[in-house]
């Protein structure tokens, strides 16, 4: 199975289906994920008043800002990122060449 983060969606079906009672493997098996992730939702999110599916949802958003790493570096991005930097470069050529110029 590859790896997807929770949808705000999902997070609200967990909230639901903890409400009717549900087990964990239960809901795991209706949201289409393994059991370790609910597992694993439920002890990251839960607050002093319970699994609040919103909250959780910030709270989640707020760790994905905060970490070191928030974007992959996939071919794209790597090709945006040598793009720019050509460009930056290109451009501190042609300021280096035109100071020369006006000093000779």
């Amino acid at each position: 199975m590859p790896y997807t983060q929770l949808t705000q969606e999902q997070r609200y079906a967990i909230y639901s289906l903890m409400k009717e009672r549900f087990s964990k493997s239960s809901i795991s098996d209706v949201i289409g994920v393994h059991r370790s992730t609910v597992y694993r939702e439920l002890a990251r999110n839960t607050g002093q008043r319970g699994y609040r599916y919103k909250q959780a949802h910030r709270l989640t958003e707020k760790r994905r800002l905060n970490s070191q790493f928030p974007v992959r570096f996939t071919e794209a991005v790597q090709e945006i990122v040598v793009f720019i930097s050509s460009i930056y470069l290109l451009d501190k050529f042609e300021i280096t060449v035109y100071a020369a110029r006006r000093v000779s």
